[in-house]
C-alpha cells in the first residue's frame, strides 16, 4: 500500500527565517528539514500549463543524505500538498465574494503593470 503525501512529512513548530520547517517523517529523507525559500510560478506560452518554481532551503541533514531529483520532486509534491490543503481549509472564506473575476486577463488587469502582487 502506497503511502499518501500527507503521511511523508509534517510541519513542525519551529520556524527558520520566519518560515516554517517541514520534516520528512518517512522514506529515504526521513530526518531531511527543510524550509521554502523564494516559491514563483512560471507559465507556458500558451497559458495550458504551469510550473511551480522554488528554492528550498536545508536546515537540517541528520544522516547526510544525498539530496537528489527524486528529493527535489518529493519537496515540489509536498509544497503542491500544502496549498491544495490551504485552499481545502479556506474555502469556505471566499465562497461568498460578490467580485467573481471568471477570465484570468481580467484578473491581470486588475494591477497596473509594476504593481507587487506580495512585498518581499
Amino acid at each position: 500500500m502506497e503511502k499518501s503525501i500527507n503521511d511523508l512529512y509534517e510541519a513542525s513548530d519551529q520556524t527558520h527565517e520566519d518560515f516554517v520547517i517541514i520534516r520528512i517523517k518517512d522514506g529515504p529523507y526521513v530526518g531531511v528539514e527543510y524550509t521554502y525559500g523564494k516559491i514563483s510560478v512560471s507559465e507556458s506560452e500558451d497559458k495550458t500549463t504551469a510550473k511551480f518554481i522554488f528554492d528550498p532551503i536545508i536546515v537540517k541533514n541528520p544522516n547526510d543524505v544525498k539530496l537528489d531529483d527524486v528529493f527535489f520532486k518529493l519537496v515540489g509534491d509536498v509544497l503542491v500538498n500544502l496549498l491544495e490543503n490551504w485552499i481545502e481549509e479556506t474555502k469556505d472564506e471566499f465562497e461568498d465574494r460578490t467580485d467573481n473575476i471568471t477570465d484570468i486577463d481580467d484578473e491581470r488587469k486588475l494591477l497596473s503593470q509594476g504593481d507587487p502582487i506580495f512585498k518581499e
